[in-house]
């Protein structure tokens, strides 16, 4: 049978239970240089570029700074759930209130990006990459719902990723700028089945 170590641990006398994290600091973006490309001169400037060199210039204007003041004010996601002991607990973490974007608040595009581009800026600004769980949880926060319309030919190619920004700006209207948008392009996420999938 099974074998279970009941004496007690070494280290527990030393196990702080009134830890207190200090506030997160928002993470530094520099600003955005005056003379910065906008979203549709930066998709003209990669319209025929490849794949990999389309990324290095996303990767470029994003640490750069060339991402819309608004992207900037994050928004709070609070959430309440039951751990394994049944014990209530409140988290609340930060988020962008739209997909990161390239350019200016009057002329941005929202910038798709493979997964090692969008780790990449987290690393450099402070961000995590979200979790399933917390895609789930910012999309019931969110305070601006639109039905997605994914596109479905050429969809590497700069033109239909300035198009798909197009189409969502159409469906978002007349709202405004900052309020929590969720479910427009499709979510980067962390999870554990990339074990799973290695390289």
């Amino acid at each position: 049978g099974e074998k279970v170590l009941t004496t007690a641990r070494a280290y527990v006398p030393f196990v702080d239970t009134g830890v207190a994290l200090p506030s997160a600091t928002p993470p530094e973006i520099p600003a955005r240089a005056a003379n910065a490309l906008t979203g549709s001169a930066f998709m003209a400037t990669i319209e025929h570029l490849a794949k990999d060199d389309c990324e290095a210039a996303t990767r470029r204007e994003l640490f750069a700074g060339n991402v819309p003041s608004f992207l900037r004010t994050l928004r709070t996601v609070e959430v309440t759930a039951a751990g394994p002991d049944s014990v209530k607990r409140t988290i609340a973490y930060d988020v962008m209130p739209d997909y990161l974007a390239i350019g200016s608040d009057d002329d941005f595009v929202r910038m798709p990006m493979t997964p090692y581009t969008a780790q990449a800026f987290c690393d450099a600004f402070g961000f995590v990459l979200p979790t399933r769980k917390m895609v789930n949880d910012i999309w019931a926060a969110a305070t601006v719902h639109v039905e997605p319309r994914p596109l479905t030919q050429e969809r590497d190619s700069s033109r239909t990723f300035l198009q798909h920004h197009r189409i969502i700006e159409e469906q978002l209207a007349g709202a405004a700028r900052g309020p929590l948008v969720a479910g427009i392009k499709k979510d980067v996420v962390v999870t554990n089945k990339l074990l799973e999938r290695p390289n």
